[in-house]
């Protein structure tokens, strides 16, 4: 009677079907969700958090991951979009990407190692990550470019930190600057926050003049 809502998830009920002998089948239930994935824009999905040098480990997982997050008010399907390491490419697989949420990407052998963090995507042979400087960029389906971020380990902004097991967080993802003011090493205690909003996120002054 009414136009189903992108991303919503509906439950529908089949009841009283009988077959011709009056036999009545049992109440069956099954959960769906209506999505219809919009076309991203430039800004519209970034780079919020890389974990380039995970040992010697604090509370992660001992692996490699790259966090991304979707500030806009759009959903999105993530089927091949590219990342981009330097110049190595890997295409990333059909995963729905709801608005105001975050997708935790690593190596398809460490999926189960992050599954309690968040949405994981795995990739085949995923690209490792140098940890003293390296560049990353995200391009969706169309070639459009979401986000470019070029990082060195002088983004820690802390000495205690730069030497593994922390992640470098974006502080403030609603402005654009993706430079190494808007960087720093992660304050929670496990090391980092994959897959949940940032421990830097409250810092939004820190960040206001990048």
């Amino acid at each position: 009677a009414s136009p189903l809502t992108n991303g919503q998830e509906y439950t529908i009920t089949v009841s009283g079907v009988a077959d011709l002998s009056g036999n009545v089948a049992t109440d069956e239930t099954a959960a769906f969700t209506f999505f219809i994935p919009d076309e991203p824009t430039a800004g519209d999905v970034i780079l919020n958090e890389i974990f380039p040098d995970p040992s010697p480990a604090v509370g992660l997982p001992e692996f490699e991951y790259i966090e991304i997050y979707n500030r806009s008010g759009a959903f999105f399907d993530i089927v091949d979009w590219i990342l981009v390491n330097t110049s190595t490419e890997r295409l990333l697989p059909s995963v729905s990407f709801p608005p105001d949420s975050y997708l935790i990407l690593c190596d398809a052998s460490n999926v189960d190692a992050f599954a309690s963090f968040g949405t994981v995507v795995g990739i085949t042979s995923f690209t490792a990550l140098t940890n003293t400087a390296d560049s990353l960029t995200l391009i969706d389906a169309s070639g459009e470019v979401l986000d470019i971020v070029s990082y060195t380990d002088d983004w820690y902004q802390d000495p205690d930190k730069d030497d593994g097991g922390y992640s470098l967080e974006r502080i403030n993802p609603i402005i654009s600057c993706s430079g190494a003011s808007n960087w720093a090493a992660s304050n929670d205690g496990s090391g980092g926050t994959p897959g949940t909003e940032n421990s830097l996120f409250g810092l939004l002054e820190t960040s206001a003049a990048a």
